[in-house]
């Protein structure tokens, strides 16, 4: 058997592919309704512009004279009043006849009110300073116990510091406390005794 002549490509006749075969293309736009649904839509959240750190100035005298006669009311309000149903004004006219025995229940009478109400101021005082930057009479009008390095808090041993330093300024006829208008950076005594501010804060 001899050998058959080799066809070119192009001239080989192709079987060509029947109709249902092919796929059909359509020059309309695909429809959506059988394709994937578009991924869900998330708006972005409200941005909110910061708010401004509030403006500080250092509180004058007057100011923190207000604020100190608004801790004294509350504190002698919360503490004297039950202490004056403990301790009725009358129990001294039922004393014996001695006076030892009266002086006796005098100075009883006296170290029970003194002491409790000690204890009470410094417990008020302390915390008030140290925990929330100031005590009520104080975050009222605006005033705020800041550390004179570091402007924030102040720490538990300034807080102790600042009120012996407080009394000191009292004992002294006062002056410590004067002081604090006379002073540059409006500091009183105990305020430089415990190195703190007393900052008075704007709101723009």
């Amino acid at each position: 058997m001899g050998e058959q002549p080799v066809i070119p490509l192009w001239r080989r006749q192709t079987t060509p592919i029947p109709a249902r075969i092919l796929p059909k293309v359509s020059s309309s736009r695909p429809s959506t309704l059988g394709s994937a649904p578009p991924p869900p839509f998330y708006p972005e959240p409200p941005r909110w512009p910061a708010p401004e750190p509030p403006l500080r100035t250092y509180a004058g005298f007057w100011i923190r004279f207000g604020a100190w006669f608004i801790d004294t009311f509350l504190v002698g309000f919360a503490y004297g009043l039950p202490m004056s149903l403990l301790f009725a004004q009358h129990g001294f006219d039922t004393c014996s006849q001695s006076a030892g025995n009266c002086a006796s229940t005098a100075g009883y009478y006296l170290l029970a009110r003194t002491w409790p109400d000690f204890v009470v101021t410094l417990l008020y005082f302390v915390l008030a300073w140290w925990l929330f930057g100031g005590t009520l009479g104080q975050h009222l009008l605006g005033l705020r116990v800041v550390d004179a390095t570091t402007g924030g808090r102040i720490s538990l041993p300034q807080s102790i510091g600042r009120f012996f330093g407080y009394l000191l300024s009292v004992w002294v006829i006062c002056l410590g406390l004067i002081w604090a208008g006379l002073d540059t950076y409006k500091q009183g005594w105990h305020d430089k005794l415990a190195h703190t501010y007393v900052v008075r804060e704007y709101r723009s």
